[in-house]
């Protein structure tokens, strides 16, 4: 009954936070994940969460990177619409990824959760390089060009 107990207790103290926080991955990884080894063929729970964190956590910073390199565009009619549909996609960016109860789904829920989050983050990055980013630097549009193109849903 202890063990229970205490089973009971971690998953309230780890999960409840994710419940209640809106389901963000940042509530459930290990946030020093990128000082750690990746045991790729590791069966341990916490070697599990280090690699998909560590995943997580380079896809983010992929992210941040492109968008601090997109959000120097020189055109500001762009560059406003770019702040824009980053906010929207913030707002619903892991609507697709579910935490569901351990007792549904077991431990490898909480993995599938963070595989979806790092899937969105990639793919909200190659959007940006194929659109936004240009090497190392914003890609210039004439104005006309990028809405009539890409920009159709310009407010």
């Amino acid at each position: 009954m202890i063990t229970l107990n205490n089973r009971a207790l971690f998953i309230t103290i780890c999960l409840a936070p994710t419940f209640t926080l809106g389901d963000l991955p940042e509530t459930v990884i290990d946030k020093d994940a990128l000082n750690k080894p990746c045991h790729v063929n590791s069966i341990i729970q916490e070697d599990i969460l280090i690699c998909f964190s560590k995943s997580y956590l380079l896809a983010q910073k992929e992210l941040n990177n492109n968008y601090s390199i997109a959000q120097k565009q020189k055109n500001v009619n762009i560059r406003n619409y770019l702040i824009h549909q980053q906010r929207q996609w913030n707002k619903n960016k892991f609507d697709e990824c579910l935490i569901l109860p351990e007792k549904e789904v077991g431990r490898e829920g909480i993995f599938e959760y963070l595989q979806c989050a790092t899937d969105a983050i990639l793919k909200r990055n190659s959007y940006l390089k194929e659109i936004y980013v240009c090497g190392n630097e914003p890609c210039q549009f004439e104005e006309p060009y990028f809405f009539q193109t890409i920009g159709h849903d310009k407010d």
